[in-house]
Formats: structure tokens, sequence, C-alpha cells
């Protein structure tokens, strides 16, 4: 309960810094869960079946900038998670659990320093996650598809100003806890004309460890939105990991297709991905795949009502997971069926 009274009088302390310091500050999120009906079949053949209330990532943030002048401003976010299934989030007292941030934005372009996404993730963005936020999410480390991208603490990060459409970034985290050499780069460029959406990015990871040397991967996607609210994409991904002493590299292939149709308030989505097997030398193994059918449903500009249904595929060695599944307990080649109903909030 003291970490919410915290939050409520940071809250406050926000929507009076306008009129204390003359800068623009902005209160903003959303509040999003739902029901959800989730069967589980393992290897063994083991189900099990479950219905639950969920958190649909909520977020409360504030955000800010103050004019420098010459065309400079000085910009901050702090963005917090919220649970409203239960959970408490703020359980460790710790605030800017999201993209968190202080920095300088121009002509030049933007440079930040805090705990933010890398541009890896951010500029290959080109909306193929057309579930996003859900059990049905394609997009993480434990999903089907872009299975590298990150939000890197302890970091810096540069964006472009934006040429006829052409954006491109870098990012750096640093390894701070001096056991091992954990430093990670990553690179980003993007494209927006109309309705099209380019993406290229690249990242690397030190890992230092035993046996392995660092572990990277690029990634390339496309998007397309047609003036009569058809929406069509793509995307791959390759990611390798090297190893020392001459031990041969693990390679593993993920992609991801993506449609929609805007028809009025309501917008129809479907994907399909696949996670290939890795390859290490002879050996293969960790095949996974996903579909997803949805639809999301505008009762106003801030106000949606969403509805889909998910099946992940994972063989023996694979453990892609829905979501909002928990790690704890979850046995690789567990397949997965969700059906789920939610409501959407934006402030």
């Amino acid at each position: 309960m003291h970490n919410y009274k915290k939050l409520a009088l940071i809250v406050a302390s926000a929507l009076a810094l306008p009129v204390a310091a003359h800068a623009d500050v902005t209160l903003y999120g959303f509040v999003s869960g739902g029901y959800e009906s989730l069967k589980t079949e393992t290897v063994s053949g083991e189900k099990k079946t479950l219905s639950r209330v969920t958190d649909n990532t909520s977020r409360i943030g504030f955000k800010g900038n103050e004019d420098l002048g010459n065309g400079l401003k000085a910009i901050w976010q702090v963005e917090q998670s919220l649970q409203i299934d239960g959970a408490n989030d703020l359980s460790t007292g710790t605030l800017g659990t999201r993209n968190t941030f202080v920095g300088l934005q121009g002509g030049f372009g933007t440079a930040l320093l805090g705990h933010y996404d890398s541009a890896y993730k951010r500029l290959t963005d080109v909306g193929l996650n057309v579930m996003g936020d859900t059990a049905a999410d394609t997009h993480g480390s434990n999903n089907v598809y872009s299975r590298r991208e990150a939000r890197l603490k302890n970091s810096v990060h540069y964006t472009s100003a934006n040429f006829s459409g052409f954006q491109f970034g870098a990012s750096y985290g640093f390894d701070e806890d001096g056991t091992k050499s954990a430093d990670r780069w990553s690179l980003g460029a993007s494209y927006g004309n109309g309705g099209l959406k380019l993406g290229l990015g690249y990242d690397q990871a030190d890992l230092d460890t035993a046996t392995e040397d660092n572990t990277n991967a690029w990634k390339a996607a496309a998007s397309y939105k047609f003036a009569t609210g058809t929406f069509v994409g793509a995307g791959f991904e390759r990611a390798k990991t090297e190893y020392k002493n001459g031990n041969p590299s693990r390679t593993q292939n993920d992609w991801l297709v993506a449609a929609g149709q805007d028809i009025g308030n309501l917008q129809l989505v479907a994907s399909y991905g696949k996670l290939g097997k890795q390859k290490n030398g002879s050996e293969k193994e960790g095949e996974a795949k996903q579909w997803l059918v949805g639809a999301n449903y505008n009762l106003s500009k801030r106000t949606q009502v969403k509805a889909f249904a998910t099946k992940t595929d994972n063989e023996s060695g694979a453990s892609v997971r829905v979501d909002t599944l928990a790690s704890t307990g979850f046995a690789a080649g567990t397949d997965q069926t969700v059906y789920g109903l939610g409501l959407k909030h934006s402030f």
C-alpha cells in the first residue's frame, strides 16, 4: 500500500508541474484487461484448462519537455507497469519499469539515456504485432518472432531526424555488474512513405561465458496499408550464437506474416509465425508455430474491445509461450490454445 501512496503522490506532483515550472508535462497510459480461456498440452499428453482474468500490460507514464531555445529541447519520461488483476508491480518499490529516460532533442535528432527500447526494436517495428499486449502477442524473447528485441537498462540511444521518411538509430547498453562482459549494442533503420513501412536492424550482445562468446541477430520487415484499409506485412529474423574453442555456432531463423482489414470501427486481424529449428553443426531442434485471428472494435477514440483466438505448437525442444503464461513450471514442448476477450481504455 505504501508504494501505491507513493505513486499517487508522484501523479499529484506531476499534475502540478506545469504551474510550478512552466514546462509541458503529460500524464498518459492505458488500462487494459480481459478474460482468457487457456488450454495446454504437454509432450507426454497431459492436458490442463484454465480460466482467468488477466492484465494486458496496463501502464501509466509522465513525460515532458523544456524549450531550451535555438530549436533544442530537454525531454524526459517516466513510465511504469500496472497490474489490474491483483498483482503488485510496485512491490519492489521501483518506478520506471518501462521506457524511462532523460535526453535532448533538436535538428540533429534525439539523444537519450536511461532504460529504453533498443534501436533494433524501435526501428524495425512495422506494425506486424496485430494483437500486441495480449496473450496473442507474437514479438519478444519468449515469442515466435522478433526474439532479439529488448528494452536496455543502463543504456544510451540516438535516433536521427526524419529525412524524407528515412530514420536511423543506435543503442548501447552497458554492463554494470562487474562479473562478466555483457555489453550490448543495437542498430536500426526505418523508412515510411504513405502506407509503406520498412525496417532493418542488427543487434549484438557479448556473453563471455566459459563456452559462449556472443549472440547476434539481424531482422528485416515490411508492411503496407492500402487506402481501402487492407494491411499486409511480413518480417524475417536470423539469430546466431558464437561459441569459443572452435565449436560450431548455433543459428535459428524466425518469420511472421500478418494481415488486417478495417471496416468502419472494426478491425479484423490475423497472423502466422514460425520459429525454425536451432541448427548447431549437424544437430537440429526447437521448432514452433503460432497462428492467431482476432478483432478490435473502437467504442470511441480511447476505448476498445478486443477478441482473439491463438494457438502455439511447440516441438519437444521449443519453449514459445503465450505472453501471459508464467515461465515457472512451463515445460518445453507444451502446446497452448487461448481464447480471449478484453477491454482497453487509453488516457
